[in-house]
């Protein structure tokens, strides 16, 4: 059971950090995208990787606690960005983008534990 969940969790990962990198970069570069929408494509990825931490916080402890950072890291970085007075943007894009890419890779590694853990 756990390792069908982890499939559809890593999917729907993957399909949301594609898509927020995506426009993510679109952002940045200055294409005309709704912000929202990279949001709701990073909220994605970051709900997944709260229901894999959750999941595996029992076998998976340390793991699991670093997902739940990451969950909250990550969009706080983000809405960081959005405040009129930040001193250095570009530092803040570059956490943001490394917290993402930390989130892909830690719901990879989870969800690839729960499918061996399984077999």
């Amino acid at each position: 059971m756990k390792s069908t969940v982890a499939k559809a969790l890593i999917l729907f990962a993957r399909i949301g950090f594609t898509l927020a990198l995506l426009l993510g970069g679109c952002i940045f570069f200055g294409v005309n995208v709704p912000l929202g929408l990279h949001m709701l494509a990073g909220s994605m990825l970051l709900f997944a990787l709260l229901l894999l931490s959750l999941i595996s916080l029992g076998r998976l402890p340390v793991l699991a606690l670093a997902g739940i950072a990451l969950v909250l890291i990550t969009p706080s970085c983000g809405m960081m960005q959005l405040q009129p007075d930040v001193h250095n943007p570009h530092l803040l894009q570059i956490f943001h983008l490394l917290a993402a890419i930390i989130s892909a890779g830690v719901a990879e590694i989870m969800a690839k534990r729960l499918r061996i853990e399984r077999r």
